[in-house]
């Protein structure tokens, strides 16, 4: 999925229960932090899917690694200056996919199937 598909999906949109299933197998994840014991660690979808994806919840279970479940939404994390580069671009991309700030959409679940390429 592209940035442009995912902001072209958002703002037509009105199923707060729509969900999008990705084959993850086709992503590339680098993990970022290490593996707590919920067995969930913080990664970053690599190349031009991070556009798409960003940030994500890596999950490992029986040695395999998945990627959780993630709302595709331009919600602010945290204070503004707490991720400043990263809240920059959710209201960047809320200009974009909201075609240029006239309309709203409603946030939708990404769902992954089979499993990323896992960077460290």
């Amino acid at each position: 999925m592209t940035l442009f598909e995912a902001n072209e999906i958002w703002p037509a949109n009105n199923d707060p229960n729509f969900e999008l299933t990705i084959d993850a197998s086709q992503l590339t994840a680098k993990q970022t932090g290490k593996f707590g014991k919920n067995g969930t660690a913080l990664g970053v979808v690599q190349g031009s899917d991070w556009l798409a994806h960003g940030s994500v919840t890596l999950e490992r279970a029986n040695g395999v690694i998945f990627i959780r479940p993630g709302r595709y939404d331009f919600e602010q994390h945290g204070s503004f200056l707490d991720h400043p580069v990263r809240n920059f671009e959710t209201y960047g991309g809320f200009y974009v996919g909201s075609r240029a700030g006239t309309s709203v959409g409603t946030d939708y679940l990404i769902r992954y199937s089979g499993q990323p390429n896992v960077a460290k």
